[in-house]
């Protein structure tokens, strides 16, 4: 062989993993034998236990009075924010603070620790929710919608600073868990939680649960997370880096299009290949997604609760406005009748879904944004992308295989 065509790199040839993605690319398996919902249930069992790196973690967690835990998505902060929440209820009856910065995953977190029995002292939600409650509770049919960043972030944690500095009847929290950590790390923020935890920020118990690198799609201060951990002496940090919501074909789709990487991909479980679904305008999107959905739901019986269509932008201006189905904006209800939801993507940071399928994606330049999105599935991915989007794709995964 040498002889004829010379020297041979046997490092330039492809990967199984290479060859996998290029034929999925090429022609996706459109007959897969085994039903879809076998599928998911056989995935979701595998992936619903915490890894042992979670454990020690939350072994961890017990052990330090302030600690801050950093992962990619799907690494399962919000789960060991949740147990350890239950834990320093439950077991060591402290008053706890527990915030977030997103709605969707504020209702969340509140059906969960409602059902595990929530002390009525403790708080649970959003911290702007914490904050307009405190500073005009005798206030009704007030209208924060016309407020600007710079209030939520800026003006309303220093009024409450304020406020609680004058208030001797104000009842510090034994220890504050505050998920999307990376979404309220302003100076302002963190004198807030000085203020309002006991012995103070500097020597109070807390846990902070942040993804500084790809997920700071809210805050107006951007930080990196060596100067996040400098600004807060240091403490004790644990970082999660194995993925335990993705399938591998999920995983290796937010790898390649969000240049995202983890340390593992848990068990390498298996699902069903990323589906790109190519539209020429959105009268055609919609019906497409029409047909993806009829495929869904009638012929594979998939609950119409375990499906999520997500958006950069907002419903009325999203091609679903043209389909055939209708779609009720997302709420976080165990009990609410089977709907088909609706969300934009960055208001269902935090949350995930069995089905995730993207709408309108006009651009694969919005890393951060796209990483949210497509990390929100646990099982099937479906993306709706423009032919300038389609060709943005195959540009990064030609550039990628080749580097």
């Amino acid at each position: 062989f040498e002889e004829i065509y010379g020297f041979f790199d046997k490092s330039k040839l492809p990967t199984k993993e290479d060859i996998n993605e290029i034929s999925n690319f090429l022609r996706p398996n459109f007959e897969d034998p085994t039903p879809l919902k076998t599928i998911f249930n056989s995935v979701s069992s595998q992936i619903e236990r915490l890894t042992a790196e979670q454990y020690q973690a939350l072994d961890g967690l017990e052990d330090n009075k302030r600690s801050l835990i950093l992962g990619s998505a799907g690494t399962g902060k919000t789960i060991l924010a949740i147990q350890s929440f239950l834990k320093l209820t439950q077991q060591n009856n402290l008053r706890v603070g527990f915030f977030c910065f997103n709605r969707f995953l504020s209702d969340y977190l509140k059906e969960i620790t409602l059902k595990a029995g929530l002390k009525q002292d403790c708080f649970v939600g959003t911290i702007t929710s914490f904050l307009i409650k405190y500073l005009y509770q005798d206030k009704k049919d007030l209208n924060f919608s016309d407020k600007t960043n710079e209030f939520f972030f800026k003006s309303l944690p220093l009024e409450t600073i304020e406020k609680i500095c004058n208030d001797f009847n104000f009842i510090p929290f034994d220890a504050i868990i505050v998920d999307e950590a990376q979404d309220m790390f302003s100076d302002e923020y963190i004198l807030l939680f000085d203020c309002i935890l006991k012995d103070g920020f500097q020597r109070g118990k807390w846990q902070l649960f942040a993804d500084f690198e790809n997920q700071d799609i809210n805050c107006i201060e951007k930080i990196n997370e060596f100067d996040a951990r400098e600004k807060i002496n240091n403490p004790a940090t644990y970082r999660l880096t194995i993925n335990c919501r993705n399938t591998y074909q999920i995983c290796r789709e937010i790898q390649t299009v969000a240049d995202v990487k983890y340390k593992n991909i848990i068990n390498q479980i298996d699902g069903i290949p990323v589906d790109h679904i190519e539209y020429l305008d959105q009268f055609d999107g919609a019906k497409k997604l029409d047909e993806k959905l009829d495929l869904l739901i009638k012929e594979n019986k998939i609950s119409l609760s375990d499906i999520i269509i997500l958006s950069p932008k907002k419903k009325e201006n999203s091609f679903i406005r043209f389909s055939k189905y209708k779609f009720s904006n997302f709420e976080v209800n165990f009990n609410r009748k089977q709907a088909l939801s609706f969300a934009t993507i960055q208001s269902f940071k935090g949350l995930e879904k069995q089905v995730v399928i993207l709408a309108d994606i006009e651009t694969y330049t919005v890393d951060k944004l796209l990483y949210v999105g497509l990390s929100r599935a646990r099982n099937a991915l479906y993306v709706f992308e423009t032919k300038n989007a389609h060709e943005e794709r195959v540009k990064i995964m030609v550039g990628k295989n080749n580097g």
